[in-house]
C-alpha cells in the first residue's frame, strides 16, 4: 500500500474547505439562500412530499432548525406545505414553480462555473476531476442516508 504525506493531505483538505467556503458564500450572496437552504430545496425537489421529521432526519438536524428553514423558504414562495390527509397536524412539503426556477438558476450557475474550469484542462484531467466528484462521498466517508 502506498504511503501518503499527511501534510500534503492536510493542505489539500484545507484548500478544499477554503474553496467550498468561498463558493458557498458567493452562492448565498447571489441567490439569497444558504447552502443548507439550497440543499433543502434540492431534497424537496428530488423527493416531494416529505414531512418535517423526514427532512430533519435526512439532513441530520433538529426539528427546530429544519422548521425555521422551511418557514423561510416557504415565505420566499420556494416551497409549499400541504396538510397530510391522514393527520391534519402533519405537513408534507413540495417545491413551487418559483422554487423550481431558483433551483434551475443555481444549477445553471454551478454548471457554468464547473464547465468553465473543466474546459481549461485536458480531457483526461477533466474526466479525473469528475470521477473524484462522483466518489467524493466515499473518499470523505460521508454516511449516506
Amino acid at each position: 500500500m502506498a504511503e501518503f504525506d499527511k501534510a500534503r493531505i492536510d493542505e489539500a483538505l484545507f484548500g478544499f474547505l477554503e474553496s467550498i467556503y468561498f463558493f458557498e458564500r458567493h452562492e448565498a450572496k447571489s441567490f439569497s439562500l444558504s447552502w443548507d437552504e439550497v440543499y433543502l430545496l434540492q431534497m424537496i425537489y428530488r423527493s416531494p412530499g416529505q414531512s418535517v421529521s423526514e427532512l430533519a432526519q435526512k439532513m441530520k438536524i433538529k426539528i427546530f432548525t429544519i422548521s425555521r428553514m422551511l418557514r423561510k423558504t416557504e415565505e420566499m414562495d420556494l416551497i409549499q406545505r400541504i396538510s397530510s390527509p391522514k393527520d391534519k397536524r402533519s405537513y408534507h412539503f413540495f417545491i413551487t414553480e418559483r422554487g423550481v426556477k431558483k433551483i434551475n438558476e443555481i444549477e445553471k450557475y454551478n454548471y457554468e462555473v464547473i464547465v468553465s474550469q473543466l474546459k481549461k484542462m485536458t480531457n483526461e484531467n477533466s474526466e479525473f476531476v469528475l470521477s473524484i466528484l462522483d466518489h467524493l462521498g466515499d473518499i470523505l466517508k460521508i454516511p449516506q442516508t
